[in-house]
């Protein structure tokens, strides 16, 4: 994995060594780019299999995890534990194979913005959800080193008498500046901008640097996001940075918790708002 790569790479380098192998420095440098258009060629759609559940709680629960494509033996009991009480599930490297595996998946609408294929499974982020979303938006951005993809989804739901944009993002990661990562949010900036109703924004970010958390912030601030504070804060490390976030706005924060998991190589995060 690139960012065990890294750590190594950090004993022996030092950090200053590192950074200025990767070029983090040139993050902090101006990147003018538009927004590109949905594509949603790469999306896999999945009904249940029972009468839908709308969103009507007066508390809207949110799961976010990078499953790390299910790959540990508990993983299934994990997930099972996690959603309970929850309406949305936002999975980074999700697998297709694993999540038609796990016993509750009759009871979610599954939308996954496939990334790409491997040994005869589909990954990339997946949100899953009590009741159907109105619109949906997947993106790719491909890996410029690694040339793989990494996958975004968009998608509006109905609750509380407003139209609420859910944003689950599993940003790049294998880079040497950070055009690429700087452009995978842009992508965003259009439906943030237009989107007048509440807003989550929430993922794997891999902010492993003070550079790209800056990019992040700066991304923040300029959709007028208000970022998640977790307390104790649990949330899967790199270098000392935080990797997963949950950012909001148009709605109010009642909980939010940072759980440890060995079901994978991220902990879990969990939050719940309301209007």
């Amino acid at each position: 994995m690139f960012i065990k790569w890294l750590a190594k790479l950090k004993q022996v380098l030092g950090v200053s060594q590192v950074c200025l192998l990767l070029g983090c420095c040139s993050v902090l440098l101006a990147f003018d780019a538009s927004a590109r258009p949905c594509d949603n060629t790469q999306l896999e759609f999945a009904p249940l299999k029972q009468p839908a559940e709308p969103l009507s709680s007066d508390e809207l629960g949110i799961v976010v995890w990078n499953a790390y494509k299910g790959q540990r033996d508990n993983w299934h009991s994990e997930l099972s534990k996690l959603v309970a009480g929850n309406q949305i599930l936002m999975l980074q490297e999700g697998s297709r194979k694993q999540l038609y595996g796990w016993a509750q998946i009759g009871q979610w609408y599954r939308y996954q913005a496939l990334a790409f294929e491997w040994l005869g499974d589909g990954l990339g982020v997946a949100t899953l959800t009590r009741a159907p979303a109105e619109r949906v938006c997947a993106r790719l951005t491909t890996e410029p080193l690694i040339r793989f993809p990494k996958s975004s989804l968009s998608l509006i739901y109905r609750w509380q008498g407003s139209e609420v944009l859910i944003v689950n993002v599993h940003s790049v990661n294998f880079t040497l500046d950070a055009l690429t990562f700087t452009q995978q949010l842009t992508d965003l900036s259009d439906e943030l901008n237009q989107h007048s109703g509440p807003v989550v924004l929430a993922g794997d970010f891999n902010t492993w640097s003070e550079p790209r958390l800056a990019v992040f912030e700066r991304f923040i601030q300029r959709h007028s996001l208000q970022l998640v504070a977790f307390e104790p804060d649990l949330r899967s490390r790199v270098f000392g940075e935080v990797l997963d976030h949950v950012a909001y706005r148009g709605l109010n924060l009642v909980s939010a918790k940072s759980i440890v998991t060995d079901s994978s190589d991220h902990n879990a995060l969990l939050v719940r708002f309301r209007r």
